[in-house]
């Protein structure tokens, strides 16, 4: 799942500070390590934490950020 995906499945209130997370990640070189809500097929919300780093390109520059885990929790 790419991190746009999984974006997109956070409840409202997640929405921003993922994308700041994630942003922050790419742009600075900061990994990620944050518990957010998604909301699961039949509606209930669940939380997850993800962990995540930047991968740097041939140029130094972040890639792309590479989420090592999601686990989910009740």
């Amino acid at each position: 799942m790419r991190l746009d995906e999984l974006g997109s499945l956070l409840v409202a209130e997640d929405q921003e500070l993922f994308a700041a997370l994630v942003t922050e990640s790419a742009d600075n070189g900061r990994p990620i390590d944050s518990e957010f809500r998604v909301v699961v097929a039949d509606g209930q919300v669940r939380t997850i934490h993800m962990m995540g780093e930047p991968v740097p390109g041939t140029n130094g520059s972040t890639n792309h950020v590479r989420v090592g885990g999601v686990a989910g929790r009740e």
